[in-house]
């Protein structure tokens, strides 16, 4: 059964790019191909800029923290003593840094650097 491209699809395309699905699923919530997708996109130019401006907020989240494990960062960590009847009875704050992680880094210079 072929599905036919609905007024509703950009919108629903947009929420389901903002919650990290690939286009393959989000053809196939809506009902239909993989093939069929990239023909509406071709053909429906509001598909393709709903699909775009999805995408856009999430590629930022993932690219921020490929770059944070790439060169490595601090975190707060709160410790929490507990006194009785399992109240909290002291709070520490500490920083704890985490290490550079070397798959970030190389994964980052193959696709930002390949001239490297």
């Amino acid at each position: 059964m072929k599905t036919k491209y609905l007024p509703d699809f950009p919108e629903r395309a947009k929420k389901m790019a903002e919650e990290g699905l690939l286009d393959d699923q989000i053809a196939g919530q809506l009902g239909g191909g993989t093939a069929a997708f990239c023909r509406y996109q071709e053909q429906h130019r509001e598909l393709r800029e709903a699909l775009k401006e999805g995408k856009r907020r999430p590629n930022e989240e993932v690219e921020a923290a490929l770059f944070k494990s790439a060169v490595g960062y601090t975190v707060q960590e709160r410790h929490v003593e507990l006194g009785p009847e399992q109240k909290p009875r002291k709070i520490t704050v500490v920083d704890r840094y985490i290490q550079p992680n070397t798959t970030s880094q190389i994964f980052w210079l193959k696709n930002r650097m390949r001239d490297k």
